[in-house]
């Protein structure tokens, strides 16, 4: 009669799962990547197809701080247990990704820097489509939203005064609102007073053969147009 005993031990295969925390960041903000399954368990994930490892903590869970400057993805190929039971498990479907948003950008421009007083003046920005931007005139702030092709004209206006068009920030639209400063973006609208010219004679009658002298007077270096007897000159 015998009566001996052995007894197998199995070890349930390890489990692994991946989520993030937000999946849509703003180029230079980071998104923490959560891992969980298998206490103590190595994790075999890949970073855009770039393999690395991950291993979990007593309670089965571990996390990293990512600052992706494109989007990026990570997936979890394979999950095994530490010695001295190594099992390791294929994962599948268990990924997740993060959406970068770039930067948006912003220019801003004037068809002709110099006008006469009273003129209407164009003033375009331009960049990120359907962003919104933050502008000062002369100091004052105005807020413009870009169409689609990222174009807002400001509406024209017969300025008469030296003027500033100064750029802020710009906010791209919902869902991710990615806001970034700007500075050193302006242009200055110089506004030149109208030219004046007056006309004087010395002598508003004359003899038959004399002589008279008419004097234009004005702005310096200015062209006139006159008449004399309904003939230009």
């Amino acid at each position: 009669t015998l009566d001996e005993t052995v007894r197998i031990n199995v070890t349930p295969l390890p489990t692994a799962a991946i989520s993030i925390t937000r999946n849509e960041i703003c180029s230079g903000e980071s998104a923490q990547i959560n891992f969980t399954g298998t206490p103590g368990a190595i994790v075999t994930y890949t970073v855009n197809g770039t393999q690395q490892t991950m291993t979990l903590s007593g309670t089965g869970q571990a996390s990293i701080n990512v600052s992706p400057t494109v989007t990026t993805n990570y997936v979890i190929v394979s999950v095994r247990t530490a010695a001295p039971q190594s099992c390791s498990q294929l994962i599948n479907g268990q990924n997740v990704q993060v959406i970068v948003t770039p930067p948006p950008t912003a220019t801003i421009s004037v068809v002709s820097p110099d006008v006469c007083l009273g003129t209407n003046a164009v003033v375009t920005i331009t960049g990120t489509a359907n962003a919104t931007v933050v502008y000062t005139i002369n100091g004052v702030t105005h807020t413009a939203v870009l169409n689609g092709s990222g174009i807002f004209v400001v509406p024209a206006a017969a300025y008469t005064v030296n003027t500033t068009f100064t750029l802020v920030s710009i906010t791209t639209a919902a869902p991710t609102q990615c806001t970034r400063q700007l500075s050193g973006q302006q242009v200055v609208l110089t506004i030149r007073t109208l030219p004046t010219a007056s006309i004087a004679i010395n002598a508003d009658t004359i003899c038959i053969g004399g002589t008279a002298t008419v004097t234009i007077t004005g702005t310096p270096n200015a062209t006139v147009v006159y008449t004399q007897n309904g003939t230009s000159f």
